[in-house]
């Protein structure tokens, strides 16, 4: 039986049931079953198609991805008919300006085309509305609906559309060519796709998702084929025809009628009720989902994909590919839940399950963050383990009383290792490891596996912890009475080994290198490793970038007597914006009435009349279109939201060198391709590179000033800036001039500073192509710095050179009273010389010291960010230390006038102390040192980068 849809007039055959729904436009199916002459005439023109995993009919496509032609945005991505005006009769047919040319897609609204722009060269994406849906006011709304929808969100992962309009009775849209095919493409030419590369393009499609979601859009119609992948192989979202605004909902959705894509639409789409952001999170997971299987999640024809979706569970992805993580699928289950509110809150929580699974989500561990984790867990661990030993102990003193000592001290050791091999099983992680956005993986990418996270646990911290405990199993097994009458040279022993306790760390982490992410031997055998989760280049850029005002005149501009009918083409004027002093460049704000959004427009000098290139990437400012009035020419341009790029630098808070890296990077590959395709600004300055509010950076074909960035001449505000602000320059200066603004107004790594001086300002375009290709392996270095960071350097302190220390301080005070004549305060003065020593000579040595070479960080002179001389890293070293040293030594002191105190007690009369109140000054001043190293760490973590013995010395902290 033949079936025609009513609203698209697809016809197509069915043997089975008879389908609700047209797997084409959406349009609930109303054939006429009693007409068997319509039937028959209907069978005499149907056309055949096989159903795919995508739900559409099956376009005719090459056998693998042509990039040397350009792929389009389509809605529904069918293939139209053969007998279709707009398939035949349209093609090399002119539409406004363009001429159109090989069809792209077809679907319910319309037909995409390649045209050109006949007057300039441009090729763009046309759709145009389809022929029989001209005459219905509803879809002629629809369209304009989603002409204006489409325009709203402009992202780099998202479509750009170019302008709408009508020609006679023919009303069309333009928007950007893709080169590289869609993800359907992508899937069918090389089937499912590794873990890392889908989760990679599915970041991609989350970033242009949240930017709809957040202006209150819901697609309603993503699917592997709406996905668009770009010429550096990253991914757009396209095809908003069926999106709809839930802030201002259109009332154009009939009820009854489905509109999307039945094998990703979420069930509560299929039963056309109220639809939210809810149903974009459905088909994420079931894109993701046939990126990983290269199916859908639920196949068949129309009909059997509508009603499995409302009845049954879909497959656990698992099952079709083994290899996938098991987390992994659970979170695709989670996202095709049935029920709306059992999958994820929202696109966010979405990203932050996937960074650990994507090869641009994750990033090696720092070792100071480690270790600060691991003293959380140790703590926090330690703290269960001896809560579950206490209950242990008493039952067994009653019922095996000679087990007590050994289960005793074992069962926190085996509860501690349990801690952590538990968590990081189940979870990845452990609340240390959670606080500092820590993660373990194996090799996979995946959580390690119990036996792995155990082999690990057992290693590290188990082998520490069994150490540890070995003086306590002393203390269980000595005599009182011995104990007591050598109980300085025991006490003494039981410090040695106390300390000795760390060697299995030590140990385990003489492996651990920059280059292996710092991998342990426990890590190495267990095939696992701990990152810290941070963002993709989508992610890591600088957010709520603020949106400044250019500056402008009155909305009576000249030339133009009345702005409320005062055009440029079909764009209304509403002021001029004041660039620079040159009159013949006049920049004017303006709208675009048909797709509701602001334009920029420039006058400029180049004739109309030649070819014009044009640069179609998210790093240029687009050009929309170019108009001609009189004998002026004037190319109308995308309003940019945001600020000048050195204006953001300079006046934004603190921000971490990671959120401008792929700033300078994206635009030093803009100046390259700029110059190479001979599109580079004239005059270029900095007043040309603004950043968005999504945190991009655009390159403006003219400068555009703000309030806080005017003219040198005329700009009287009190945070005027330099000429060079505004004045002519090339690209390797520019980039040299923002460099310099990062490092003087934001935390950045020493080895950008360095990277700075390497860049000649005089270079050839060509060097601009390594800076890029530099930036680009700055990625893998560590760049953050903040609190957390100085948090990880506080705990190797505290580890390593504190914990040292402390050790040699306690077994000098214990060997005092009976190996030397010595009085506690003589001591307490001799061991506070040593350690001054030691801790210059330390801090000659590295450079600042321990904690500081094995994190990785510089003192540097502030703010030049050049090295510190070994004489001022010791100065700081000494100042860092004053407090500790003397906290330490009053320890010395109180521990020497504790044991003598004891031994004149026990009638020992050479004792020096034979009174308690000498413990009175000491323990005061070990109070006081105490608070005051507590404030000294309170502000470091406050100022990471200058602590006050960096603001009394002049030097600063960065990463290498």
């Amino acid at each position: 039986m033949s079936i025609t849809c009513h609203q698209c007039n697809q016809v197509f055959s069915t043997l089975g049931d008879t389908p609700r729904f047209c797997s084409n436009c959406g349009a609930q199916l109303k054939p006429d079953i009693g007409d068997e002459t319509n039937l028959a005439n209907d069978a005499d023109r149907t056309q055949s198609f096989t159903l795919t995993s995508e739900g559409d009919a099956d376009p005719v496509r090459p056998n693998r991805i042509r990039h040397d032609v350009t792929q389009a945005p389509s809605s529904g991505s069918t293939q139209p008919n053969e007998g279709s005006v707009e398939q035949t009769g349209a093609v090399g047919a002119d539409i406004g300006p363009f001429r159109l040319g090989r069809v792209l897609g077809s679907g319910g609204m319309g037909t995409v085309f390649e045209a050109t722009d006949r007057e300039h060269g441009q090729k763009v994406a046309l759709k145009l509305l389809s022929r029989q849906l001209r005459g219905t006011p509803e879809t002629v709304q629809r369209f304009q609906r989603e002409s204006q929808i489409a325009a709203s969100i402009n992202h780099p992962r998202s479509t750009f559309v170019y302008q709408a309009g009508q020609e006679d009775d023919q009303i069309y849209i333009t928007m950007e060519l893709m080169n590289g095919g869609t993800l359907k493409d992508v899937v069918e030419e090389e089937g499912p796709l590794p873990v890392e590369r889908a989760v990679d393009y599915m970041l991609d499609i989350i970033s242009g998702l949240k930017v709809a979601h957040q202006a209150g859009v819901v697609h309603r119609d993503l699917k592997p084929s709406n996905c668009f992948v770009d010429d550096n192989g990253r991914v757009k979202v396209g095809d908003f025809g069926l999106s709809k605004s839930f802030v201002a909902d259109s009332s154009l959705t009939q009820t009854g009628m489905f509109m999307g894509t039945p094998q990703y639409a979420a069930p509560e789409q299929l039963r056309s009720s109220d639809v939210d952001a809810k149903a974009d999170i459905y088909a994420v997971g079931g894109t993701l989902f046939y990126l990983l299987t290269g199916r859908a999640p639920f196949v068949g024809n129309a009909a059997q994909v509508i009603a499995s979706i409302a009845t049954d569970p879909p497959p656990n992805v698992k099952t079709l590919e083994p290899n996938v993580p098991r987390k992994l699928a659970k979170l695709i289950n989670q996202t095709l839940e049935k029920d709306p509110a059992k999958r994820p809150v929202d696109l966010e929580e979405i990203r932050l399950a996937l960074r650990s699974f994507s090869s641009r989500g994750k990033v090696a561990a720092p070792p100071g963050l480690r270790l600060a984790a691991f003293f959380i867990d140790v703590i926090c661990g330690s703290i269960i383990a001896s809560l579950l030993a206490m209950p242990l102990t008493i039952f067994v003193a009653i019922f095996a009383e000679h087990l007590v000592p050994f289960v005793s001290i074992a069962t926190p050791v085996i509860g501690l290792i349990s801690y952590f091999a538990l968590l990081e099983w189940k979870w990845g992680t452990t609340p240390g490891k959670w606080l500092l956005g820590l993660r373990v993986i194996n090799d996979e990418g995946e959580f390690p596996s119990f036996f792995q996270s155990l082999t690990r646990s057992f290693l590290l911290p188990g082998l520490q912890q069994a150490v540890a405990i070995f003086p306590a199993f002393l203390f269980n097994q000595a005599d009182a009475q011995e104990l007591n009458k050598q109980m300085l040279a025991t006490i003494a022993e039981l410090q040695i080994v106390a300390f000795a306790s760390w060697l299995p760390n030590i140990v385990c982490l003489m492996t651990a290198r920059a280059k292996n992410g710092y991998r342990g031997i426990h890590e190495l055998g267990s095939k696992t490793r701990v990152v810290r989760l941070s963002g993709s280049l989508e992610t890591a850029r600088p957010n709520r970038v603020p949106c400044t005002i250019p500056l402008a005149t009155s909305p009576s501009v000249e030339n133009f007597t009345n702005v409320e009918t005062a055009f440029i083409g079909n764009y209304l004027i509403t002021g001029k914006i004041k660039s620079n002093d040159d009159p013949s460049k006049v920049i004017f704000a303006g709208k675009d009435k048909t797709l509701d959004r602001s334009v920029w427009i420039f006058q400029t000098n180049q004739s109309s009349d030649s070819k014009r290139t044009v640069a179609i990437r998210p790093t240029r400012q687009r050009i929309i279109v170019e108009q001609k009035e009189g004998d002026k020419t004037y190319q109308v341009a995308e309003a940019i939201e945001g600020m000048p790029l050195i204006e953001f630098i300079r006046t934004a808070p603190t921000t971490q060198w990671a959120s401008f890296r792929p700033i300078i990077r994206e635009l030093a590959y803009e100046f390259l391709r700029s110059e190479e395709e001979s599109s580079f600004p004239a005059d270029f300055s900095l007043a040309n590179i603004w950043i968005d509010r999504s945190g991009r950076s655009k390159l403006l074909s003219q400068a555009v000033t703000t309030q806080n960035l005017g003219t040198v001449e005329n700009n009287s505000n009190q945070n005027a800036y330099e000429d060079s602000d505004v004045a002519p320059t090339t690209p390797h200066q520019a980039i040299q001039t923002l460099l310099d603004e990062i490092i003087e107004h934001h935390a950045v790594p020493v080895h950008v500073a360095e990277f700075r001086d390497t860049i000649e300002p005089n270079a050839k375009s060509p060097e601009l192509n390594s800076i890029g290709k530099t930036l680009g392996t700055f990625a893998n270095k560590p760049s953050a710095w903040s609190w957390i960071d100085k948090f990880g350097v506080i705990s190797i302190f505290m580890a390593i050179e504190f914990s040292t220390l402390f050790s040699l301080g306690a077994i000098w005070a214990l060997m005092v009273p009976t190996q030397t004549n010595l009085t506690p305060v003589q001591a307490s003065l001799i061991f506070a010389c040593v350690s001054t020593l030691i801790v210059a000579v330390v801090g000659y040595l590295t450079a600042g010291g321990i904690s500081l070479k094995v994190s990785e960080v510089a003192v540097c002179q502030s703010p030049s960010l050049k090295a510190a001389s070994k004489f001022r890293c010791m100065l700081r070293t000494l100042v860092t230390w004053t407090l500790p040293i003397i906290s330490l030594s009053a320890g010395v002191f109180i521990m020497c006038a504790g044991i003598m105190l004891e031994l004149h007690n026990a009638g020992e009369e050479s004792a020096a102390v034979h009174d308690s109140t000498e413990f009175i000054a000491p323990a005061l001043v070990l109070v006081a040192a105490g608070l005051l190293s507590a404030i000294t760490v309170v502000i470091a973590l406050f100022r990471p980068s200058r602590g006050l013995a960096d603001l009394i010395l002049g030097t600063c902290l960065a990463r290498k």
